[in-house]
């Protein structure tokens, strides 16, 4: 029986270290400060993704897109990585614009890596955000002057 084991061992550990030769590993890496990616609607953000390699095979023509709510646009730059050695890592700027009627609270985008080799997904969290009521108290203080322009004017002008 002990000859068997060794005799199998010989003829099977070709294989095994063939197939380990072979191997194909697409990481993508969200490189970010925090578990939440803040965002205002109809605003661009980049966010920063790493791309890499951490097979024993060279991977080609990587191809980036993204699942995203309805409205919304993601741009990647660059937007194919025609080859990624092994060990290998690319850093890829995606630029999210939610839409300008996107409400306020929590959604989850997916980026996908599709290349002739293999495919990978990963999911990010989008906090997005109201935008900010500065213009709007601006705008709302020009109007209350106006009116209390015209409200002077009637009362200084009005009954001569």
């Amino acid at each position: 029986l002990p000859i068997l084991l060794v005799w199998l061992t010989a003829i099977l550990s070709p294989c095994a270290i063939l197939a380990q030769d072979e191997k194909v590993d697409l990481n993508l890496r969200l490189v970010s400060d925090s578990y939440y990616n803040r965002i205002t609607a109809g605003k661009d953000k980049t966010i920063f993704l790493e791309i890499g390699n951490t097979g024993k095979k060279e991977i080609t023509n990587i191809r980036l897109y993204a699942d995203l709510p309805e409205g919304w646009s993601a741009e990647f730059r660059p937007g194919l990585i025609d080859y990624l050695g092994p060990g290998n890592f690319q850093a890829v700027d995606i630029i999210l614009r939610p839409a300008d009627n996107t409400a306020k609270g929590d959604y989850t985008v997916a980026l996908i890596a599709e290349a002739n080799e293999t495919r990978r997904v990963t999911s990010i969290f989008v906090r997005v955000e109201s935008a900010s009521l500065f213009w709007v108290w601006i705008g709302a203080g020009v109007a209350a002057l106006v009116i209390a322009g015209f409200i002077f004017i009637f009362i200084r002008f009005g009954r001569q």
